[in-house]
């Protein structure tokens, strides 16, 4: 993505990337997969979200967890 925006400017979109497995662990690997991305979200134009469905089992509480904590890198 970083490179795409370097090449086609801020009008360059992204989404994805998150791993959805993280979000099936713990908060700790939660934490990890949101400092993996950082850079990314911070930069504006980026919806961080799994590429594909979540996995059956993943908890609703780390789903929330991530969203709450992925927030506070905007605000």
């Amino acid at each position: 993505f970083e490179e795409a925006r370097k090449t086609y400017g801020p009008g360059m979109l992204g989404v994805g990337a998150v791993d959805k497995t993280a979000l099936r662990k713990d908060k700790a690997a939660v934490d990890a997969e949101i400092e993996r991305i950082k850079r990314l979200v911070a930069m504006g134009g980026f919806l961080p979200c799994p590429d594909h469905r979540l996995m059956p089992g993943t908890k609703f509480e780390l789903v929330q967890y991530y969203a709450d904590e992925i927030k506070k890198i905007r605000l």
